[in-house]
């Protein structure tokens, strides 16, 4: 009885202990948010360190694309060839200055300065890696000169285009895993070296965790929108 009762506790350590094992994960690279800058963040993250690490990005709704996906409008970019060939004359202050301007003064001068310097490269960025055909200029609400790119096939709205090219590669990297329809619910924290080192999610109405190296936040495109549901 007693040799029983001795294997029956053993056994219950061993399943408890296999258990424990298998309630978290582990990734070199969180990113939460499966938007533009989301994807992009991955994409980046992959190329950069060779595929060699584990990336894992989160997603609260069904489907990638975010917030970037209802984009309709186009995307600006500044000092590039389809400018120059329809003799545009664009540059980073007139840039600068248009979106300070719609930011009535408020916006962050730093910020602002790396906004616009990126946008003279992120269209040799988006259409060389990702092939994107994005030719047809227009001048909308705010800007003082035609600097807002669509794709050249006019069937084809920005956001859904742009989302479909970047998502396909994405879907393509075995070392990129997703998971969809989740919420992160907390950071974790080591107070002591004031450092995250992980995160709680939900995902069907349970909790789990996740141990990372790194977490890079790419979820403001509904930061503040409590009806996002509408997309899904």
């Amino acid at each position: 009885m007693k040799s029983l009762c001795f294997i029956l506790i053993i056994s219950i350590i061993v399943i408890g202990a296999k258990n424990l094992r298998n309630s978290y994960e582990e990734y070199d690279l969180v990113i939460i948010g499966g938007g533009l800058a989301g994807l992009t963040a991955a994409y980046e993250s992959f190329l950069k360190t060779n595929n060699t690490i584990k990336i894992l990005l989160i997603e609260q709704l069904s489907s990638l694309g975010g917030n970037s996906k209802s984009a309709t409008s186009g995307i600006n970019f500044l000092e590039i060839d389809p400018q120059k060939k329809s003799k545009i004359d664009d540059n980073y202050h007139f840039f600068f200055n248009d979106i300070l301007k719609s930011g009535k003064n408020l916006n962050n001068p730093q910020l602002l300065d790396i906004f616009s310097k990126g946008k003279k490269y992120l269209y040799d960025y988006y259409t060389n890696i990702f092939g994107l055909d994005i030719k047809l200029i227009g001048q909308l609400g705010g800007h003082s000169v035609a600097r807002t790119h669509r794709p050249t096939d006019s069937k084809f709205v920005i956001g859904y285009y742009l989302i479909s090219k970047i998502s396909k590669k994405i879907l393509e990297i075995s070392s990129i895993k997703i998971y969809y329809n989740s919420t992160v619910a907390i950071l974790l924290k080591n107070k002591t070296l004031d450092k995250i080192y992980g995160l709680k999610y939900k995902r069907d109405n349970k909790e789990f965790t996740i141990y990372c190296k790194a977490i890079i936040l790419t979820s403001g495109g509904y930061a503040h929108d409590f009806w996002w549901a509408w997309i899904t």
